[in-house]
């Protein structure tokens, strides 16, 4: 709660939000993005439902990158 900064009492933060701990700065990556801006989501479906459902995703992928410029790398659950 430090860290949001806020002046009033909080009764609901989303389970995603997260701040970066600085334990992760030291850390060298595994994979080497060649993006200037993109977004990361981690994923939280099996891989038959996102098939099922891959034309929203590039649907959601194109919109992100028309609209605001970004790439989205999507990071599978397991």
């Amino acid at each position: 709660f430090d860290q949001l900064a806020t002046h009033h009492e909080v009764t609901f933060i989303p389970d995603d939000l997260l701040f970066i701990q600085p334990e992760l700065r030291e850390l060298s990556p595994m994979i080497q993005l060649d993006l200037d801006r993109y977004i990361l989501i981690e994923t939280y479906q099996p891989i038959e439902v996102i098939q099922e459902e891959i034309d929203a995703y590039k649907q959601f992928v194109k919109y992100m990158n028309t609209e605001y410029d970004v790439d989205v790398v999507f990071l599978p659950y397991k």
